[in-house]
């Protein structure tokens, strides 16, 4: 049984763990999880990604997501029950962190550099987002009861 806390008062404005996790989960469902389960193949041949064989190995990516959806989504109830989300938060953390160094790391290897516009530029926006939601869950980590 877990225990109820009373969540802290903060004066961040729409900047609450509560908000960044709801951002987190509207983020990846539009830009990773939904595209990687329901997209063709085409479109993503159409946007100048390389397409991976068998590509149902893009299916179980966007699965995975999904499933990290779901933990982002436990830890919003949570928070809103006063209880502590730190699974979801720790979760995003390692997620987002090591997404955002993987695509730094491939962009400073040049793995994109022979890619076209709309591809390169969605691996920049991913690597941006992953980054900046891995520092805003890290920052808003004491919102949530033990942590």
């Amino acid at each position: 049984m877990s225990a109820t806390y009373a969540l802290p008062q903060t004066s961040h404005g729409a900047f609450t763990l509560q908000n960044v996790l709801r951002f987190k989960l509207a983020v990846t469902v539009a830009i990773w999880a939904g595209p990687m389960l329901f997209l063709p193949k085409s479109v993503f041949a159409l946007l100048g990604f390389p397409i991976p064989e068998p590509f149902l190995f893009v299916r179980l990516l966007g699965a995975a997501y999904l499933a990290l959806c779901v933990g982002y989504g436990s830890g919003v109830v949570e928070l809103s029950r006063g209880r502590s989300a730190a699974g979801a938060v720790w979760m995003g953390v390692v997620s987002n962190g090591s997404a955002a160094m993987l695509v730094a790391l491939a962009a400073m290897r040049g793995t994109f550099a022979d890619w076209p516009g709309l591809a390169k530029a969605y691996m920049a926006v991913s690597g941006v987002l992953a980054a900046a939601l891995a520092v805003a869950l890290f920052l808003r980590r004491h919102d949530a009861p033990d942590i």
